[in-house]
C-alpha cells in the first residue's frame, strides 16, 4: 500500500516538475492573464496530483476497512490466537495507513494550491481523516506494543495439560511427536493437540524414542530420566513416581508445536482481551489479562501444593516498584481472582494477585524478559523447584525494573533448603557445583543482596511444605 502511494506521488511529480509543463503553464497564464494560482503547474499534471490522492485515499479506505472487519471477526467469533497474533503488528499498519493517508492529504494540498478550486472539500476531509488515524488509532497503537507482545507471550508460551495414565507412556520425545502428527500436512510446527495425538497413537505401534541432543531443551524439566517409557528433555510433572499416576505435560514451542492461545480464555470475560481491556468497574485491565494468561495455563496437576506463604508489606517494601502504587486495588484483584481460581487453593490465588499488582506497577518492556532454566536436579528435588515456581516468578518481577534473563531460581531454592534445613537436610550436590555457583551470581546482578533476600523471605513459609500425595 504504501508503495503505492509513493509511486504515484512520483508520478505526480515527475509531471508538476516537468519544465515542459512548467513552459505550457507560463505559456497559458501569461497567455490568460492568470494569477491567482500560488503553485503554477499544467492542468496534466494537476489532473495526476488530484487522481494520485484520490488513488490512495481509496486504497487506504479499503485497506482500513478489511483491517478493521477482520479484527471485529476475530473477537466476535473467539478467534483469539489470531486476533493476538494481529495486534502484535497492529501499531505497524496503523503507521502505514497515517503515511498514506498523510501522504494523500498533502497530494490534495497541492492540487487546490495548483488552482483546483474543487479540492477544498476534499482537503477538508483528507485533513479530518488523517488527524482521525494519527491520533485516534495509530498513537494510541504505537503506544500499546508492548502490551500486545506481552499478552501473545503470556497467552501462547507452553502449557500444562493433563495425561491420563494410559497414555503417560506413550508420550515419548519430540522425534515422537513429529511421526504422530497424523494430518499429513508438511510443516515445520505441529498443529494438533498433544492429548489428541496420544490417543490417536494408543493403539498402534510408536517408533523408538530418539534422545535429544544435548543442550537443545532451555526449558524447566521436571523429570531428569527415563521412567514409565519417557525420555528425558520433556517438561512432564508426575504426581508420584509410581505406574498408573496421571501426569503433566508442558507443552509448546519446544516439542515442535505451534503458538495457540489457551483454552483458558473461554473463561476469560472478552472485556479482558482486546487490546484496550478493562475491568467490570472501569479499571485498566492489562494486569489482568497477563495474568489470566500465564495462570490458566500452568496450573498443573496439583496447585494448592504450589510453596507460597507471602508476608505482603514486607514483599512490598523490597520490590523495585515501592510504594507500589497499584496497591490500592489489592481488595478489587483479589475479589476478582478468587471466583476465577478460588478453588485452586489460598496459595495460588495469592500469587495470581500479587502478579496482577506486579504487572500493573511494572513498565511493560520488564515483563517479557524472564526465561526458566534447566537445572540438573533428581526428580523429587525438580518436584520441589517447581512447587516454588510462582513464588520465583514473583521474586522475578519485583527484583529489576527492566527484567533480567535470569529468573532467581536457584536463590530461592537454596533459601528454602536453608529456611528448612532440618527436614530437608543439606543441598544436593548438583545445587553447590562450580556452574550453580555462576547461575546464582547471575541471578543476583544488579539487585540488592539485602533487597533480593528479603524478597525471597517474604514469599516463602517457614515451616515445611507438605509434599503432594502426603
Amino acid at each position: 500500500m504504501l508503495m503505492m502511494a509513493y509511486v504515484l506521488l512520483w508520478a505526480a511529480g515527475v509531471l508538476a516538475l516537468d519544465p515542459r509543463s512548467a513552459n505550457a503553464t507560463n505559456t497559458c497564464s501569461n497567455s490568460q492573464g492568470n494569477s491567482g494560482t500560488v503553485l503554477h503547474v499544467s492542468n496534466q499534471s494537476q489532473q495526476a496530483i488530484f487522481w494520485s490522492s484520490t488513488a490512495i485515499a481509496v486504497l487506504v479506505s479499503f485497506v482500513q476497512g478489511a483491517i478493521t472487519t477482520l479484527i471485529d471477526l476475530c473477537e466476535a467469533e473467539s478467534l483469539w490466537t489470531v486476533r493476538f497474533r494481529l495486534a502484535v503488528f497492529e501499531h505497524f499498519w496503523w503507521i502505514g495507513i497515517s503515511i498514506a493517508l498523510v501522504a494523500s492529504f498533502v497530494s490534495m494540498i497541492i492540487s487546490f494550491l495548483a488552482g483546483n478550486s474543487n479540492d477544498a472539500l476534499g482537503v477538508l476531509a483528507l485533513a479530518t481523516a488523517s488527524s482521525l488515524v494519527v491520533f485516534r488509532y495509530a498513537w494510541p497503537a504505537w503506544r500499546n506494543r508492548h502490551f500486545c507482545e506481552n499478552r501473545w507471550a503470556a497467552w501462547t508460551g507452553p502449557s500444562r495439560t493433563g495425561i491420563a495414565p494410559e497414555l503417560v507412556g506413550k508420550i515419548g520425545d519430540t522425534a515422537n511427536w513429529r511421526t504422530r502428527w497424523f494430518l499429513g500436512i508438511q510443516s515445520s510446527l505441529i498443529d494438533a493437540d498433544p492429548t489428541e495425538l496420544l490417543k490417536v497413537s494408543l493403539d498402534t505401534a510408536s517408533p523408538p524414542a530418539t534422545p535429544p541432543e544435548k543442550g537443545r531443551f532451555n526449558y524447566f524439566n521436571p523429570l531428569s530420566r527415563r521412567r514409565n517409557g519417557l525420555e528425558a528433555g520433556l517438561a512432564l510433572f508426575i504426581s508420584s513416581c509410581d505406574s498408573g499416576q496421571n501426569a503433566s505435560l508442558l507443552w509448546g514451542e519446544h516439542l515442535g508445536f505451534s503458538r495457540r492461545v489457551s483454552r483458558g480464555v473461554l473463561s476469560i470475560p472478552s472485556r479482558l482481551l482486546v487490546s484496550q481491556p478493562v475491568t467490570d468497574a472501569g479499571h485498566n485491565g492489562r494486569a489482568m489479562c497477563l495474568m489470566h494468561g500465564i495462570f490458566g495455563r500452568n496450573k498443573g496437576l496439583a496447585p494448592w501444593t504450589f510453596i507460597l506463604k507471602l508476608t505482603v508489606q514486607k514483599f512490598e517494601e523490597n520490590s523495585v516498584q515501592w510504594p507500589r502504587p497499584a496497591k490500592v486495588l489489592r481488595g478489587y484483584y483479589e475479589k476478582e481472582v478468587e471466583v476465577s481460581y478460588g478453588g485452586l487453593g489460598e496459595a495460588f490465588v495469592k500469587a495470581a494477585t500479587e502478579m496482577a499488582l506486579l504487572f500493573a506497577d511494572s513498565r511493560p518492556r520488564s515483563c517479557p524478559r524472564r526465561r526458566a532454566y534447566q537445572l540438573g536436579a533428581t526428580d523429587n528435588e525438580l518436584s520441589l523447584l517447581y512447587r516454588l515456581s510462582y513464588a520465583v516468578m514473583l521474586v522475578s518481577l519485583a527484583c529489576h525494573t527492566y527484567g533480567r534473563k535470569r529468573r532467581p531460581e536457584l536463590t530461592v531454592f537454596r533459601t528454602y533448603y536453608a529456611l528448612n534445613h532440618d527436614s530437608l537436610g543439606p543441598l544436593p550436590a548438583w545445587a553447590t557445583s562450580a556452574e550453580m555457583e555462576r547461575r546464582a551470581n547471575e541471578e543476583a546482578v544488579d539487585v540488592s543482596p539485602n533487597a533480593l533476600d528479603g524478597l525471597v523471605r517474604a514469599v516463602l513459609p517457614e515451616a515445611p511444605a507438605p509434599t503432594p500425595g502426603n
